[in-house]
C-alpha cells in the first residue's frame, strides 16, 4: 500500500509545484482528499492481493521498517525547536498518514486472514474503520495528541502482530509481556519529546492516553476478542466421517446433495452415531502449537452449552493451505457446536449445527480441502 500512497503524494506535489493552469490546480486542490482516498483504496487492494504471509523474513522486515519511518516522521513533526525547512515539514506532514495508513492496512489484512467470521467480525470492523479513519482525518493528525495516540496504537498492534513470529510460539503470557514492554517504550519516546521542547502538559496527556489504550488492549486479550495471530483457520467442516489417505490428504464423507444452504444451520442425521470435524489451520514457518476441538451441545433442560469432548492435536507451520486435522465424537439429537481454539482458549472459529432423527442421506466421498 505504501507504494500507492507515496505515488499519490509525489503526483500531487509535482502538480502543485509545476506551473499549470490555475483552474486545474484549483480543481486538484479541491478534490485532494478524494485523490488520496483513491490511492489509499488501491493500496489496501494491493495489500490484500500481494502482501506475503507472515514469516521471519521480508514481511517482518517490511512492517518494522515501515514503523521505523513512521516513528522518525512522528518525532520530526513533534519537535518545533529543530529548524526543519518548511517544505520538508510539509512533506513530512503529508507522509505521516501515508505510513500510518500503510501500517493499519497491513495489520487489517493479516488479522482478516487469521480471523474467522464466526468470532472476529467486531474486531475486524474496528481495524477497518481505523485504517479508513486515518485517511478521513488528515486534518486532525495535525493535533499532537491525536497523532501521538495513533502512533502508540500502531506500536501496540505491530508488537502483538509480530511477537509470535519472533518467538516462533503462540503464548498469551508472551503477548501480555510484550504490551508491558511497549508501554515504557512509548512513554520513553514521549519523555524524550518533552526534553526536546514539547510542552510537558501535552506529553502528560498522551502518556495517560497510552496507559488507557494499553489497558483496553489487555482487556480485549483477556476477553479473547483479538484473533490469535498468526494462526488462520483456512477451513472447517462438520462431516459424517474422515478417512486419512496419506500425509496431509483426507477423504471426507459428505451428503451427495446438500439440503441446506445460505444462512440456515447445517443439519445432520444421528443414524451413524458419530460426526467428525475436519479443519485446516495455517501457521507461519517454524511455529508449532496445539489446536483444540471443543465439542458442545445444548442441555435442553438448562438451556446451556455442555462440553461433550475436548480433543487437542499438534500442528506445525509452513503449509500454505493449512495443517489438516480432525476429531470424531458420538452425537445425539439436539443443537451442537464445535469451538476451534488454541490451548490457552483463543477461539479461531466456531461451527454450529443440528443433529436430528432424520434418515441418513445418500453419502459420497470427496477430497478434503
Amino acid at each position: 500500500m505504501v507504494l500507492f500512497a507515496l505515488l499519490s503524494g509525489i503526483l500531487y506535489h509535482d502538480v502543485m509545484e509545476v506551473s499549470f493552469r490555475a483552474r486545474i490546480v484549483a480543481q486538484l486542490h479541491a478534490y485532494r482528499q478524494h485523490f488520496f482516498m483513491g490511492f489509499f483504496l488501491l493500496g489496501v487492494l494491493g495489500d490484500v492481493l500481494f502482501l506475503p504471509e507472515l514469516s521471519p523474513g521480508a514481511p517482518l522486515f517490511y512492517l518494522t521498517s515501515l514503523f521505523g519511518l513512521l516513528t522518525a516522521t512522528y518525532v520530526l513533526l513533534a519537535i518545533e525547536e529543530w529548524r526543519i525547512p518548511e517544505q520538508v515539514k510539509t512533506l513530512l506532514a503529508q507522509m505521516y498518514p501515508v505510513f500510518l495508513g500503510s501500517i493499519f492496512s497491513a495489520i487489517f489484512v493479516y488479522y482478516s486472514r487469521a480471523a474467522h467470521l464466526s468470532v472476529d467480525v467486531p474486531f475486524l470492523a474496528c481495524l477497518g474503520l481505523m485504517a479508513l479513519g486515518v485517511e478521513l482525518s488528515r486534518k486532525r493528525l495535525e493535533l499532537f495528541i491525536f497523532r501521538s495516540a495513533l502512533w502508540y496504537v500502531a506500536l501496540l498492534m505491530v508488537i502483538t502482530l509480530l511477537l509470535p513470529v519472533w518467538q516462533n510460539s503462540l503464548s498469551l503470557r508472551g503477548t501480555i509481556l510484550a504490551l508491558f514492554f511497549a508501554l515504557p517504550l512509548g512513554l520513553g519516546v514521549y519523555l524524550s519529546l518533552a526534553k526536546a521542547g514539547v510542552p510537558w502538559q501535552m506529553v502528560k496527556n498522551v502518556g495517560v492516553l497510552a496507559c488507557t489504550v494499553t489497558l483496553a488492549l489487555l482487556l480485549l486479550l483477556g476477553l479473547r476478542v483479538l484473533p490469535p495471530l498468526p494462526l488462520a483457520l483456512k477451513h472447517a467442516e462438520v462431516v459424517y466421517h474422515v478417512t486419512p489417505v496419506s500425509s496431509g490428504i483426507y477423504h471426507l464423507m459428505r451428503p451427495r446433495v446438500t439440503e441446506y444452504g445460505g444462512w440456515r444451520m447445517p443439519s445432520f442425521s444421528q443414524e451413524r452415531g458419530t460426526l467428525s470435524l475436519y479443519t485446516a489451520v495455517y501457521a507461519p514457518t517454524q511455529l508449532s502449537t496445539t489446536i483444540i476441538h471443543e465439542w458442545q451441545y445444548i442441555d435442553p433442560k438448562r438451556g446451556v452449552w455442555v462440553t461433550k469432548s475436548r480433543v487437542g492435536f499438534p500442528i506445525s507451520g509452513g503449509r500454505a493451505m493449512g495443517y489438516r486435522g480432525y476429531t470424531t465424537v458420538s452425537v445425539t439429537p439436539g443443537y451442537w457446536r464445535v469451538r476451534i481454539m488454541t490451548e490457552e482458549g483463543a477461539v479461531l472459529g466456531i461451527e454450529t449445527f443440528q443433529v436430528t432423527d432424520a434418515p441418513l442421506p445418500e453419502l459420497g466421498i470427496q477430497l478434503g480441502k
